[in-house]
């Protein structure tokens, strides 16, 4: 390992690779429904491949490029771009999250929940399912705070970068295990972007030991008014931190363990031991303890870390390796990535975030790095994110009564999106009918409001529904589903006020939504 290597170094390293170790883990990512696994992981190298994409009525093949990368490093950029904004909470919240529910790939279920969420104007933990919220223990958070480090490279003994991971995490996951997942990974990452000589064998792991008392710590200042006690209604949170505190812990000495038998450690049982193949492979704690025992082992073989990680079939592969190719960058800098891994998509945006995250001025580093002058202005259009350049659209039949056409986009800094929207078409020889319009009527009909166990409690739950029976729950959303009536219509006809049909047509529009 380079003892010489400058912030910018392994910050670009970083990024990169970060990139690449998602692009290489996704097409072995369990559930990913990928048929050429064998084919990858003998060329360890990028493939073309196909994924299944979209609900019961707008199910469609997604062809994905190779190199081309998923939820992990797309939202790991859309918190630098966060950053660079200023207001980072509130862009993250309220631009980029809901609108990355139309170009998101691969995303996890809380991270889209919260997203929904924040799209309908609520917070995640003051939401119908905010108990899904608070058991929600995943990786989701983990993977997006590496800009927050860059941000923080002079950050003189990380209390700030702890401060913004909390924050940062619990604007989708509420389980500490999720939260405290992130706080680890970002520590160790600090670590080594901080490191000035050369890292020894078991370093990196060991100074994350040293630093527990620091990252585990519950810091009830970073939490918003109210949000503590809101987790205490649904398990004791304290405890439930401190559980998974020395859970993180130990792991980190079993890891430690592990390394000290050097290359006859067996990655497989190290792997199991710690989450990857268990029932919680992909939560926060579990994904952090995995990279950062593989980046510890293979520091000084980094692309051999990454494909171990990537080609883990049964492990949570992309994320995995993601977080081991940040650790791996973040100490090696960029100059060990092979050729072939060079053409992950969006290199130029990955370079482009990472000397913006490290410069003095942010803002005028990035009106500088952008891509405005270079793209005809009749093909910039409008976003919540900023403006984008247009490149061309497709549409793909569902072979239902929808139809998903595909825009492919490019922000000003150089990240690819692909845009999906979701419009239904007639059978064959038949048009759409052409509803009448009348005033006060929700603007498309909606198919139907799962009332299962879950959301029948978490309605009786909210006070909103504290007077009304279940029968008129049904009564209304039976009315809503027909859209042949008005809100004014429906609220005489089941004798229930309009907060209560506009609620349950927005929970019924967010289920139908993909």
């Amino acid at each position: 390992m380079m003892d010489t290597l400058s912030n910018a170094e392994k910050c670009t390293g970083a990024m990169v690779a970060f990139a690449i170790g998602d692009a290489l883990g996704w097409p072995n990512e369990t559930g990913s429904r990928h048929n050429a696994r064998s084919k990858a992981a003998a060329q360890g190298g990028f493939v073309d491949w196909t994924r299944q994409e979209g609900g019961r009525f707008w199910n469609h093949p997604e062809e994905i490029k190779a190199g081309e990368y998923s939820d992990d490093t797309q939202l790991m950029l859309a918190v630098a771009r966060s950053i660079i904004s200023g207001n980072w909470q509130s862009f993250f919240s309220l631009k980029e999250l809901p609108y990355w529910l139309q170009y998101e790939r691969g995303g996890g279920k809380a991270t889209k929940n919260a997203a929904k969420a924040y799209k309908n104007g609520r917070e995640p933990w003051k939401d119908h399912f905010s108990k899904e919220y608070f058991q929600s223990g995943g990786n989701g958070a983990a993977m997006r705070v590496l800009p927050h480090v860059l941000a923080h490279a002079k950050d003189p003994d990380a209390d700030e970068l702890i401060g913004d991971v909390i924050a940062g995490s619990i604007l989708t996951h509420g389980h500490p295990r999720a939260i405290i997942g992130a706080l680890c990974y970002a520590y160790t990452l600090w670590i080594a972007l901080n490191k000035k000589s050369t890292l020894q064998y078991g370093e990196l792991v060991q100074s994350a030991l040293d630093g527990a008392n620091k990252w585990c710590a519950l810091r009830g200042s970073c939490f918003p008014e109210g949000w503590i006690e809101l987790a205490n209604r649904e398990y004791p949170f304290a405890a439930a931190w401190d559980s998974t505190a020395r859970n993180i812990v130990a792991g980190l000495l079993r890891i430690n363990a592990d390394l000290s038998k050097g290359l006859l450690s067996n990655d497989s049982a190290v792997l199991e031991d710690l989450g990857a193949y268990s029932n919680f492979r992909g939560a926060g704690d579990a994904t952090a303890l995995c990279a950062i025992y593989l980046a510890s082992k293979y520091a000084n073989n980094p692309s051999l870390g990454i494909k171990t990680a990537a080609y883990s079939v049964g492990a949570d592969t992309d994320t995995i390796a993601a977080m081991t190719g940040g650790l791996l960058g973040m100490i090696n800098g960029a100059a060990w990535i092979p050729d072939r891994w060079k053409k992950v998509q969006d290199r130029r945006c990955l370079l482009n975030m990472a000397e913006i995250l490290l410069s003095n001025n942010m803002w005028e580093a990035s009106m500088r790095l952008t891509e405005n002058s270079r793209v005809a202005e009749e093909r910039l259009v409008a976003s919540p994110i900023g403006k984008i350049d247009v490149l061309g659209s497709k549409t793909i039949a569902t072979g239902r009564t929808v139809i998903v056409v595909i825009t492919e986009a490019r922000t000003l800094h150089g990240q690819t999106l692909y845009l999906r929207q979701y419009e239904r078409r007639a059978p064959a020889g038949q048009a759409l009918p052409v509803r009448e319009e009348r005033t006060g009527r929700h603007d498309r009909p909606v198919r139907s409001l799962t009332l299962d166990s879950n959301t029948s409690r978490q309605l009786r739950e909210d006070p909103l529904y504290a007077k009304i029976s279940f029968k008129k729950i049904l009564k209304v959303t039976e009315l809503l589903s027909s859209g042949e009536n008005n809100i004014d219509e429906i609220c005489r006809a089941a004798k229930v006020s309009p907060d209560i049909v506009k609620d349950l047509l927005r929970l019924m529009e967010a289920e139908e939504r993909p």
